[in-house]
């Protein structure tokens, strides 16, 4: 299945590498569309059909927190943060407004075909250190939503606990899951999507803040691919 990729970015050359690069790999992603302004991007996207947006947060870091959320009104894709210069307040910022990973400036086209891949199944792509300030953040702020059923660890089978476990400390992708409980992918999907409704979380932005909240997670998962 083709994956459809939309390019955020005034960076021109950002434009071409990734078209180039898409083209060359074969690797089942199209880039379907690019716009250079935040504005426009909205209008640009109107009904496509995206799965993941890449978004350089650079030119307009002060919209960044605006278009995250308008965009998730929108689309369903999965947001991908591209950026070239250090500011770690901001990227930790839309990543807890829902991004779902931040790719720097030392990011090799590896690891981008890699991370588009790994978000569009709906993973989160950190390193350590951020996943480790996003835990913090979580903790001081105590921003648990209204929503989230404490009591849903009771409703929980053995084996949807063991897939909770898998993801919340060590970040292992869905392949890697279903493999070491010797489940297939899709299967492994419908447990996931069982595990949110019993714990009145959305994706695994919210999980990941529940085991957080509810003392489940033993070591700061991390990336192993960065």
């Amino acid at each position: 299945m083709t994956l459809h990729v939309f390019l955020i970015s005034d960076f021109s050359l950002i434009h071409d590498g990734i078209s180039a690069l898409f083209k060359v790999e074969n690797q089942n992603i199209e880039l379907i569309g690019t716009s250079t302004l935040f504005a426009q991007a909205i209008d640009d996207i109107g009904e496509m059909q995206i799965d993941v947006i890449l978004l350089d947060i650079d030119s307009e870091p002060d919209e960044v927190s605006v278009l995250i959320n308008r965009l998730q009104t929108i689309v369903k894709a999965k947001i991908l943060l591209l950026t070239r210069l250090n500011n770690i307040e901001l990227q930790d910022m839309a990543i807890l407004q829902g991004a779902h990973g931040v790719l720097r400036k030392d990011t090799t086209a590896g690891q981008l075909l890699s991370a588009i891949k790994k978000v569009a199944e709906g993973e989160i792509w950190l390193d350590r250190a951020a996943t480790g300030r996003i835990f913090v953040e979580f903790s001081r702020t105590k921003n648990k939503s209204t929503d989230l059923n404490a009591d849903g660890m009771d409703l929980l089978t053995k084996r949807e606990r063991e897939i909770i476990i898998y993801i919340v400390n060590s970040n292992s992708s869905s392949k890697v899951i279903a493999n070491n409980l010797k489940i297939s992918e899709s299967t492994l999907r419908n447990h996931l999507t069982a595990i949110y409704e019993k714990l009145g979380v959305a994706n695994r932005h919210g999980l990941l803040s529940y085991a957080f909240e509810n003392n489940l997670i033993n070591n700061h998962p991390s990336n192993p691919n960065l």
